[in-house]
């Protein structure tokens, strides 16, 4: 279509890009579905929670993140991935005692909620392979002290990848590719353990 005034066409064009970027903003693109800001701004939320979830390093000789790791499996199941990613981010903070109570939490948690645990991995905004592999870590901390009072070590990682397989037989395709990689961590990891203790 022709614009028989120039000035028209300066008014159609602005208000169809004035119209284009309203529809855009309307309906801004979440690239992360969890409400983690709920949290944040919740000032129930520990101070703690909150620091970790930020990814800040803590003293665990001061601060005690223990208590926070029931909520992995929260009441309230929308708080639970905020928790997942608290729990997550302590691990680099983490030692002694800690390391031993994470290890056992974080294990037991991927076994029982392993359908949960590789849905928050969907999302690669949300949770990324790096946080995959920290949560492989996180798991290894319990294996390597099992390892200690297992005679047939050897086995421990393979019954355990098996268990999570069969507890996500009814995961989506892409689901079980995550698990496929967390699997696949977890071997190499166990591997690299078993040589530095056999040397």
């Amino acid at each position: 279509m022709r614009c028989i005034k120039p000035s028209a066409c300066l008014l159609i064009f602005a208000l169809s890009t004035n119209l284009f970027a309203f529809t855009k903003n309307k309906y801004p693109e979440n690239p992360c579905n969890f409400d983690f800001d709920k949290y944040l701004k919740d000032t129930k939320t520990s101070n703690l929670a909150k620091r970790l979830f930020n990814d800040e390093y803590i003293n665990i000789d001061t601060d005690d993140p223990l208590f926070l790791l029931d909520s992995l499996t929260a009441e309230d199941k929308q708080a639970r991935p905020f928790y997942f990613k608290v729990a997550g981010n302590s691990y680099k903070s983490s030692d002694g005692y800690y390391s031993e109570g994470l290890g056992s939490i974080g294990k037991k948690y991927v076994l029982e909620n392993t359908i949960e645990f590789i849905s928050y991995f969907d999302n690669k905004s949300c949770f990324t392979g790096r946080e995959l592999e920290t949560w492989a870590d996180i798991v290894m901390l319990e294996l390597s002290l099992e390892a200690d009072n297992n005679e047939n070590n050897k086995s421990l990682v393979d019954d355990y990848n098996r268990k999570l397989f069969f507890n996500c037989k009814h995961c989506s395709a892409t689901q079980k590719e995550t698990l496929d990689t967390f699997s696949k961590l977890l071997t190499s990891k166990w591997k690299s353990y078993l040589k530095s203790i056999n040397k």
